[in-house]
């Protein structure tokens, strides 16, 4: 069985693409999400029936999405002490993540990145345990679309358009 790990998985981003493998494919999906900023499945999936397996929930009639609430770092902690854990504590029956979808991030926008460092800090450290958990156990594919605390913007400096090449005041673009 291809079973696919979605971070992030109940934000905008992340619940879209849950939708569209579900929909499109036959692949179990394991989907992590805080619910910090992102909301229930039950809130945009149409299923029926789910289970408990401990603090796992299983969604659907067919079994194939297997939602963790948490945070994705103690997630990724429990992986590298016990590169099995899913599979001994839940009883999941697939031998590692075929494609990995990493949308987990601290959410805010340009407001959260100039106001609250430590959010930026814990933002870059839940990408820091993601690929160090991915460099070990090497997932198939991995997708990551982008951190959104990857691109300060320092004062006095512009990006020009349409070369997007920074320029100081007082200066021409390039």
């Amino acid at each position: 069985m291809k079973m696919h790990l979605i971070s992030g998985a109940c934000g905008f981003v992340g619940r879209n693409m849950v939708k569209r493998l579900y929909r499109n494919t036959e692949d179990a999906l394991f989907i992590i999400d805080d619910l910090s900023i992102g909301t229930h499945p039950s809130t945009w999936m149409e299923y029926s029936q789910s289970k408990m397996i401990g603090d796992l929930e299983v969604i659907g009639e067919d079994e194939r999405i297997f939602f963790w609430k948490g945070d994705f770092r103690e997630l990724l902690f429990n992986l590298r002490m016990n590169p099995r854990y899913i599979q001994d504590t839940y009883g999941l029956d697939f031998e590692k993540f075929t494609d990995v979808f990493h949308f987990a991030a601290i959410v805010g926008g340009r407001l959260k990145i100039e106001g609250d460092p430590m959010a930026v800090a814990l933002d870059l450290s839940i990408d820091a345990e993601f690929f160090y958990w991915a460099c070990q156990h090497k997932p198939a594919r991995v997708l990551y679309p982008s951190s959104s605390a990857a691109y300060p913007m320092w004062p006095g400096v512009f990006l020009s358009w349409p070369e997007r090449v920074p320029t100081l005041p007082g200066r021409p673009s390039n």
